[in-house]
């Protein structure tokens, strides 16, 4: 197992209506699963939305092992199911067990590609490609991009209520976001998630305008070999941002 994700949320405001932006992670057959996104609006509208978003990922990642194709057919269950103005953007992420680590492979919807910050080099890296809405459009395709990662590599997913945070006319900025992450490789997830959140506060204080979201994994192990010992890393969270702080 490649070690627990870690994750922080903010909701816009006072946090007394329900927020839009998600995160989730699961496993299936061996293979582990990172999903991030932003759902338009605020309140019950954009939970049911959030909450289908969310199952329907799970479900499809039973027989769909590519991020892209998943997020096709949750594109098309989005469009089915919710009105003409419901939209979300998600990154998904797949990570599988390879002898010396874990291949991982993002497809992204109308999200910001992940960030690989690797232990050997300690600069971030942009994995992925950035394709339609989920929900907007019929039969759209989702590039996968995959890239191998090592023991001590870590990978980060944000909404954009943190590069887009707002203070004085200046905006928090991916370029900030980048310096925060250069070098996080040796730290530990829960480490970087909450160094991100408090610089996003300490930029702007107070209610935050949007949501803020944060998902960071480490891959803290090389995975087990079949019958071998099992690596010392524990099982992965689940969690949705939406529903809490």
């Amino acid at each position: 197992m490649y070690g627990s994700p870690a994750a922080s949320y903010r909701p816009a405001g006072e946090g007394a209506e329900v927020g839009g932006d998600f995160y989730d992670t699961w496993e299936h057959d061996g293979v582990y699963f990172l999903a991030i996104g932003d759902v338009a609006g605020h309140g019950p509208a954009a939970a049911a939305l959030t909450s289908l978003t969310r199952q329907a990922m799970r479900v499809v990642s039973r027989y769909e092992p590519s991020p892209g194709g998943i997020l096709a057919v949750v594109n098309d269950t989005i469009r089915a199911q919710t009105a003409p103005e419901q939209f979300c953007t998600a990154a998904l992420a797949t990570l599988h067990p390879t002898d010396d680590g874990y291949l991982l492979t993002v497809a992204c919807a109308g999200h910001p590609p992940p960030l690989v910050v690797r232990a050997e080099k300690g600069e971030p890296e942009e994995i992925g490609v950035c394709g339609a809405l989920l929900g907007v459009l019929a039969d759209r395709a989702y590039d996968d991009r995959a890239s191998e990662l090592a023991v001590g590599d870590v990978v980060a997913f944000w909404t954009d209520g943190v590069t887009e945070r707002r203070h004085a006319g200046d905006m928090f900025g991916e370029q900030r976001l980048l310096a925060l992450l250069a070098g996080a490789a040796n730290r530990s997830a829960a480490d970087i998630a909450s160094e991100i959140d408090e610089a996003v506060l300490d930029f702007a204080p107070g209610f935050p305008h949007d949501d803020v979201a944060v998902l960071i994994a480490r891959v803290t192990a090389v995975p087990a070999r079949r019958g071998g010992a099992e690596a010392s890393a524990d099982a992965p969270a689940s969690a949705s941002a939406s529903a809490s702080r």
